[in-house]
């Protein structure tokens, strides 16, 4: 209940209440004048009624101020609700815009994002271990067996020749122990390099290169199925999909050198 309301509320209530205090005091005073009065009581029934007649235009017109206040203060409320709808509207619209803009915003920065990064390609690099022969302790043992074949020969023409075969047969024995030295690319482990690109993107062009592990080294381009510096990259590059959205491009890689080798695989796509 709003405080006008509240106000009329209480002048009404104020005005009824002095009426009938009114009311209660002429009726006191009529009803204890003397019987030799009772003429006198008859015509004294006109204030009465007008008192009557007041108290009910008090309480209509109470009401009916009260009433016009309601409708002003609902009228007034009425409007501003409708205002605030109105701007709520507004904000409602203005930011449906902005969402719509930004989204659009978003989606061709994240084009031209990935358009960029296309004609950068995705790179991958992965470090091989040098290559390590099979049965690398095989031919010590046999260097080291022939070796005192050579010393027991019966013939003593020989003998001072002995230790110089001796060492021969040693000399070459240190090598296969090195890591690497009579590795064939059959004994070496392959490796896959594999780069996601978007689902959508075709594949323009794959970069090869391999170097040493030394971070000092430069790269050496490489093509796809030839041998390069005892590395080789699988002939043909596969591509599987990874989810909706993204694939992978990945390229087989081998290398039988006795060295630490990187390498390295650059994918090229387009949108």
């Amino acid at each position: 209940m709003s405080d006008g309301i509240l106000a009329a509320i209480i002048a009404a209530a104020a005005t009824v209440f002095a009426s009938f205090v009114q009311l209660r005091t002429s009726a006191g005073k009529h009803f204890h004048l003397p019987a030799a009065a009772a003429p006198s009581r008859r015509k004294s029934r006109f204030p009465l009624y007008m008192l009557l007649m007041a108290v009910l235009g008090a309480s209509v017109g109470g009401f009916a101020f009260a009433q016009w206040l309601y409708e002003g203060e609902s009228a007034a409320h009425a409007a501003l609700e409708r205002d605030l709808n109105a701007r709520i509207a507004d904000l409602t619209r203005t930011n449906g815009e902005l969402e719509q803009v930004r989204a659009a915003t978003h989606a061709e920065l994240e084009a031209e994002v990935r358009r960029r990064l296309g004609d950068d390609g995705v790179a991958v690099l992965a470090t091989v271990a040098p290559c390590t022969p099979p049965r690398a302790n095989a031919v010590p043992a046999a260097a080291a067996s022939a070796a005192p074949a050579r010393l027991t020969a019966p013939a003593r023409a020989v003998k001072p020749a002995a230790p110089a075969s001796g060492a021969a047969a040693q000399q070459p024995a240190a090598g296969p122990q090195t890591a690497g030295a009579g590795c064939a690319e059959a004994d070496a482990a392959p490796l896959t390099l594999c780069a996601t690109i978007p689902a959508a993107a075709k594949t323009t062009g794959v970069d090869l290169y391999v170097r040493d592990a030394d971070p000092n080294a430069a790269w050496t381009a490489a093509t796809a199925g030839h041998e390069a510096a005892q590395a080789r990259f699988a002939e043909k590059s596969t591509e599987s999909p990874e989810d909706s959205a993204s694939k992978q491009v990945c390229e087989g890689f081998v290398q039988w050198s006795g060295r630490a080798r990187v390498a390295r695989m650059i994918v090229h796509y387009t949108l």
